[in-house]
């Protein structure tokens, strides 16, 4: 991985971070202003956000938003002492702040850069930074109105903190949940003329199981040589039964070329009681894997032979396991690649397995006798330190970006609260999970 890419993923990082502590910034500078003593109320919200300022300035973030901030609480800090015990000014006080941050949040929307997209240095999903932005200035404009419309009562103070609470849990959910379903994986996608998609009916795995065999046949006969003759017929059956073994965790996917199916991979889910593929046939121990996060297997790749000069059949198929183990939050997928299948994997970034772990290298065998090396992926790792979208250079444009920025968040945030919770991991886990 390059150092432009590193950065990047130090930044966003970062960006997620800073979105976090604004919020909780934001949300104790209201409460401080609504419910601390008057004298005080004003320092404290500027002591705040002048710590959100300084916080920013190091990690290299101009924030508008936090600048104005700072600079109106400061102000009204001071303005007690121009209007003395006079609380009167209150009333006004809410709806200013309120109505300049909508203005200042619109006025940058219009002029293309939303103030979420600051904090990212214009990195990340454009509809979610516009999103966000519609949200916020939006719920600052109804605050705004709310408090100057319900003053005396104490409506003026409560309708504004729960808007404000809103637009806290609506931007967590936009950045942790959900955007809708049009920003949800695709079930089915084009990529340069070649149709993909999932293959859930009955009638969709036969054929996914009919391909697969079609296309491995060949390659596995070839290295078998002619000690022994493959059955297409027996590899179908083969397949079936370990999918059918695993049929809620098993999810394949198919490539036509019009309408004819040329192609197809799998992604088998963790099962509570059999576990992976990987473990009977290699008989590798996943549990240290599975302490640190969610695991899959990706595995049945096959592309018929005429068509294996495409780049897009591979890029489209590895788009469907990434981006259904993101939208998971699988943290490591494994493969038990056929040796001669092993380089195709490890252009995607998987590697094999440190021998200590599972016995001699490839020296593993299936039931065809032929040769398998055992492979794992490290994905969260790879996006957490890469950024969003970064698995392996030639896949990056190819990707959902707001799935992998959504699963790029979730790994940040469970990155913080493990550190928090454990701040030194357990050195044999660290060891065990060498590769």
């Amino acid at each position: 991985m390059d150092t432009r890419t590193a950065h990047s993923g130090a930044r966003l990082r970062a960006a997620v971070t800073l979105m976090l502590v604004s919020l909780a910034v934001m949300m104790a500078a209201i409460v401080a202003l609504y419910f601390a003593p008057l004298a005080v109320a004003p320092l404290l919200a500027a002591a705040l956000y002048a710590g959100l300022w300084a916080y920013e300035r190091r990690l290299g973030v101009v924030s508008p938003i936090t600048r104005a901030m700072t600079v109106f609480y400061l102000f009204f800090a001071a303005f007690p002492l121009y209007r003395g015990d006079d609380p009167s000014w209150m009333a006004w006080f809410s709806p200013m702040i309120y109505w300049t941050l909508a203005a200042l949040i619109f006025a940058l929307l219009l002029a293309g850069r939303p103030f979420t997209a600051v904090y990212a240095g214009d990195a990340g999903f454009p509809p979610l930074h516009r999103a966000t932005s519609l949200v916020w200035g939006g719920l600052h404009l109804a605050s705004g109105l709310a408090a100057l419309a319900l003053i005396p009562g104490p409506g003026f103070l409560y309708v504004p903190l729960g808007l404000m609470t809103l637009g806290t849990l609506v931007t967590i959910w936009l950045n942790f949940v959900s955007m809708g379903p049009a920003a949800k994986r695709p079930s089915r996608f084009e990529l340069e003329g070649y149709t993909f998609r999932e293959a859930t009916s009955r009638s969709d795995r036969e054929t996914f199981y009919h391909v697969i065999a079609e296309a491995f046949r060949p390659d596995a006969q070839a290295a078998l040589g002619p000690r022994r003759k493959l059955d297409t017929a027996a590899i179908i059956q083969e397949h079936r039964i370990i999918s059918d073994a695993r049929e809620s965790e098993f999810l394949p996917f198919l490539a036509f070329a019009g309408d004819r199916p040329v192609g197809g991979i799998c992604i088998f889910f963790d099962h509570g009681q059999r576990g992976l593929p990987i473990e009977d046939v290699a008989h590798i121990d996943l549990s240290p894997w599975r302490r640190m996060g969610p695991i899959a297997e990706v595995g049945r790749l096959g592309v018929l032979r005429r068509y294996r000069i495409s780049p897009a059949l591979l890029k489209g198929l590895f788009k469907c396991v990434i981006e259904a183990a993101a939208e998971k939050r699988i943290h490591v997928l494994f493969n038990d690649a056929f040796d001669f299948q092993a380089r195709m994997y490890e252009k995607l970034g998987f590697k094999e397995f440190r021998d200590a772990l599972h016995g001699p290298r490839a020296e593993q065998a299936t039931g065809y006798g032929i040769k398998v090396v055992p492979m794992m992926l490290d994905l969260a790792g790879m996006v957490h330190r890469g950024g969003p979208g970064v698995v392996a250079t030639d896949m990056h444009d190819v990707l959902a970006p707001y799935v992998m920025e959504r699963f790029f968040k979730q790994v940040v945030v469970r990155e913080m609260v493990r550190t928090f919770l454990r701040p030194k991991r357990d050195p044999e886990e660290i060891e065990n999970a060498k590769i």
